[in-house]
């Protein structure tokens, strides 16, 4: 396996003659596979790895099975492994309330 270094290079040079959009697909479609490919094998444990989306935004987490332990037998609880999206404009007005000391 080559260095994260190296392999996001790859994957970045691999895009630059695309436009915006085509490089921000290609990203999204590559960077997961690489992320959760180094979790694995940075991890001893049995994985649960899932992927949600929730709006602009997608999630790649480990659901550890219950009573899971490390080599060490210390718990293992669930971890997040990536979170990515593209933010947008809020088409809504804040509620400035939720900034103010109680």
């Amino acid at each position: 396996m080559q260095s994260l270094r190296d392999e996001y290079q790859i994957i970045l040079n691999g895009v630059l003659h695309l436009g915006y959009f085509e490089k921000v697909e290609h990203i999204k479609n590559s960077l997961p596979y690489l992320w959760v490919e180094q979790y694995a094998t940075s991890s001893n444990h049995q994985k649960n790895v899932c992927k949600i989306k929730l709006q602009n935004f997608e999630y790649i987490f480990d659901h550890i099975v219950e009573n899971s332990t490390d080599d060490n037998a210390f718990p293992i609880e669930p971890r997040l492994i990536a979170a990515f999206g593209l933010s947008s404009k809020v088409m809504r007005k804040r509620d400035d309330s939720r900034l103010k000391a109680g």
